[in-house]
């Protein structure tokens, strides 16, 4: 092979290659912005779910000792109210709670504009902070079992159409965390602070989780590989 021949097999070669870079980088272009443009339409939603539980709920946070967090956690806080002591069983006066709760909840939901945003809807359960951690986890779980009972059973969920109830048993699951994530005084981790627990330790938390944090792990996945 002459040198001349040689010299044009490389820049042969290097347009090739400087080609097919240029491809692939139009193709990681055209995924990010698909990404991106996913990310902005789910977090769209989740800002106008947040504002419309906080509307429909907001005269009855102080009522129910409710909170509503910017990540669409729910949290019924006053363990007096949610169950008796060591108990599973909801007392009457979180069970009428729950009642009007559950109706305006999931009419809210499960509207056509949130369903391709949500991909979890968690009933979790929480203690305080005792020394028998699987006692805890036990507690908790047969805790959240309870409330997502009373979901199932309800009148409510009865009469909605059965494209929703299956919806509704799709997202709905619960968990029982035990004392895993006490809260101190402040409301703030126990295991962070390592502060005295509080009371609002053991609390019932409704949280939704939308596909915008399965985006996000989705691109650090693929950043990672």
């Amino acid at each position: 092979m002459t040198h001349q021949s040689s010299e044009t097999h490389w820049v042969s070669l290097s347009d090739m290659m400087t080609g097919l870079m240029m491809v692939f980088l139009f193709i990681s272009i055209l995924f990010m912005h698909q990404w991106q443009k996913e990310f902005v339409s789910y977090q769209n939603n989740k800002n106008s779910l947040y504002k419309e539980l906080n509307n429909q709920f907001k005269e009855k946070y102080k009522e129910w000792d409710m909170i509503l967090e910017k990540d669409l956690t729910i949290k019924f806080t006053n363990p007096e109210v949610l169950f008796d002591y060591r108990s599973a069983e909801i007392t009457p006066k979180f069970s009428m709670i729950l009642s009007e709760f559950i109706p305006q909840y999931l009419a809210i939901i499960t509207k056509e504009k949130y369903k391709d945003s949500i991909s979890e809807v968690r009933i979790d359960g929480h203690t305080a902070d005792w020394d028998d951690y699987m006692y805890t986890i036990q507690l908790s779980q047969e805790r959240s079992n309870s409330v997502l009972k009373y979901i199932l059973n309800s009148q409510y969920f009865f009469n909605i159409p059965e494209g929703e109830k299956n919806l509704v048993k799709f997202w709905m699951t619960s968990n029982g965390l035990g004392n895993g994530r006490a809260l101190d005084e402040t409301g703030k981790y126990v295991f962070e602070t390592k502060k005295q627990t509080s009371a609002g330790s053991r609390r019932v938390e409704f949280r939704i989780v939308t596909r915008s944090e399965e985006l996000i792990d989705k691109v650090i996945k693929n950043n990672l590989n």
